[in-house]
């Protein structure tokens, strides 16, 4: 079985726009050189699609567009240069390598509230495309989202299902795996009658079902669902689509939950295979597939094999996402954990407090990653029998969880 108390795994999840627009944002100020505003927005928002997730790009007609739509301008100020005011969600932002060009402001939950939104998506795509095949796709868009909308019973049904949607991802976030899971299955219900059981949409509200499963260790009717995820995905998108690499390495997730460590593996091996003949070595989904890959071996023993892929992904990490980036924090965090488990005490401890000080530095000493940290290192000097170390550790990591969850979380 998977140890999710002491190793860490990146996310590699089918994220659909309406769950990710319900996420907490990350408010990033961006320096541009001129101010010719709407070109550098746009090329903003390419680079940052680029680097985003695999599982962000669409399976409609148009990519980009979904995409876009996620990232939003919310204040300019024009001077000898361009400040941009630009919102993102978390899992977009987690990618994004380090650059001089933008800094974090802040977490918020909200569009700029002051003025309406001052562009649309969009129409700044409309405006800037001369391409008739985007026009086309556009347009086939447009009529997708208005058939679906329609026949969902208009504006009104379009909110109740939105805010299913958002319901259940909250519910997932405070581990209410069964009222997630009811809410899924009526989203997933409502786009089956309308879209069909193939339509990539569906596919994705299956596969967040799917995970309320996985979370609630109910790993046949999860590993059910994920095969024909995975096998639906296959066969209308390809073997190399990114959609149908993800949803292969949620199975693959799922069989470390039931054991299968041998089928975990070779799915693994599989997704990291191909996305490093199609997106390369430094791509930030291949990392997120080798670090979670290297935690399988570790589960099965395979200490050397686990610490070498550790190091080159952190390693990997560090040079494309910058020594501070999440991702990095926890490729170095569960390489401290193998390093541990093989009796090399001394640099796991160092690693940990590496790792401890840098998110505290750079995420704060209350956010859940830090005191995650907190919590590996008091386990690990509770195992050295230094205990009063080790206790101050473990009562400042449960301090730090009440607060941010309640005590009854």
């Amino acid at each position: 079985m998977f140890d999710s108390g002491s190793k860490r795994f990146l996310a590699d999840t089918l994220v659909s726009i309406d769950q990710s627009m319900t996420e907490t944002l990350v408010l990033l100020a961006v320096q541009l050189k001129d101010t010719e505003l709407t070109p550098k927005l746009l090329s903003w928002q390419n680079w940052c699609h680029n680097l985003a997730p695999d599982d962000i790009e669409s399976v409609h007609a148009l990519g980009r567009l979904k995409m876009r739509d996620l990232i939003k301008l919310e204040g300019q100020f024009l001077s000898n240069s361009s400040l941009l005011l630009v919102s993102l969600p978390i899992f977009i932002w987690d990618r994004l390598p380090k650059n001089p060009a933008y800094s974090f402001v802040s977490f918020v939950k909200s569009a700029n509230l002051v003025t309406p939104s001052l562009n649309s998506q969009l129409e700044i795509y409309s405006n800037s495309s001369t391409n008739k095949e985007d026009w086309a796709k556009l347009k086939a868009i447009k009529e997708q989202s208005e058939f679906y909308w329609n026949h969902q019973g208009g504006n009104e049904r379009n909110r109740q299902l939105r805010y299913k949607m958002a319901l259940a991802i909250d519910y997932e976030k405070q581990g209410l795996w069964g009222e997630s899971e009811k809410l899924f299955k009526e989203v997933v219900s409502a786009q089956q009658s309308v879209l069909g059981d193939e339509h990539p949409d569906t596919l994705i509200s299956m596969g967040n079902l799917a995970s309320t499963y996985r979370n609630q260790g109910r790993w046949t009717e999860a590993g059910g669902l994920e095969v024909q995820v995975m096998e639906t995905f296959t066969r209308v998108l390809g073997e190399d689509h990114p959609s149908t690499l993800t949803s292969m390495a949620n199975l693959a997730s799922t069989y470390g939950g039931q054991g299968r460590l041998k089928e975990a593996e070779e799915l693994f091996v599989r997704v990291m295979e191909t996305r490093k003949r199609v997106l390369g070595e430094e791509h930030p989904s291949m990392l997120t597939t080798m670090n979670n890959l290297a935690l399988v071996l570790d589960n099965q023993g395979k200490h050397g094999e686990a610490e070498a892929m550790h190091r080159q992904n952190m390693a990997t990490s560090e040079r494309v996402l910058g020594p501070e980036h999440p991702s990095t924090l926890t490729s170095m965090s569960n390489l401290a954990q193998v390093l541990g488990s093989q009796g090399k005490y001394e640099e796991a401890e160092a690693m940990h407090r590496r790792t401890l000080a840098t998110s505290e530095r750079v995420l704060g000493p209350e956010h859940p990653s830090t005191l995650t940290t907190v919590y590996y290192l008091a386990h690990l000097l509770a195992s050295r029998h230094r205990y009063d170390e080790s206790t101050v550790l473990f009562e400042r990591a449960c301090a730090g969880y009440n607060a941010a969850l309640g005590k009854g979380s």
